[in-house]
């Protein structure tokens, strides 16, 4: 939509005295296109209105009234063991709604189901000192006859030899 915004701007600064025409050939793009552009500059996709349902919902009756409940009874069970079940309860539905139905129960759960654990991902890239730090301290170290206390500090790395450690 580059195109659009520099016929845009040729245009409004109307100093030519056809400026659609200028502004598109600046912008290389045909009349015809500068022309539909200007009588309405929005995008293509803001353009349409949102897709509406093509057939009647097969699950609108079943859903709330015998899903939902199946699924509060037992959050374990899975969608293929529920749509078995709703064949059986309902043969007129046809083999057609599975994907349907498997579609439903996901964003059903994903708003009302179990709490799912968050789980973050640790990367350990080679040859960088992991961010795990000991520090040790209280080692009593003979040195000739007299004992002394040190604290060393050791940084781990999940990479063989690479991992460092220094005297504090």
């Amino acid at each position: 939509m580059r195109q659009a915004k520099i016929l845009r701007e040729q245009f409004w600064r109307g100093n030519a005295p056809n400026s659609t025409a200028v502004a598109a050939a600046k912008a290389s793009i045909s009349l015809a296109t500068a022309y539909r552009i200007e009588d309405d500059p929005r995008l293509p996709s803001l353009k349409a209105a949102p897709r509406q349902r093509r057939r009647p919902d097969p699950l609108a009756n079943i859903f709330d009234a015998e899903v939902v409940p199946m699924l509060e009874a037992a959050p374990g069970l899975r969608s293929v063991a529920i749509f078995e079940e709703m064949m059986r309860r309902h043969p007129e539905l046809g083999e057609g709604i599975r994907r349907t139905l498997e579609r439903r129960i996901r964003a059903w759960r994903a708003l009302h189901g179990e709490e799912q654990e968050v789980i973050f991902r640790q990367t350990h890239e080679p040859g960088r000192v992991g961010q795990e730090c000991s520090i040790i301290s209280g080692w009593r170290i003979p040195a000739s006859s007299t004992p002394m206390w040190c604290s060393a500090a050791r940084a781990s790395s999940p990479w063989p030899r690479a991992s460092q450690g220094n005297r504090i």
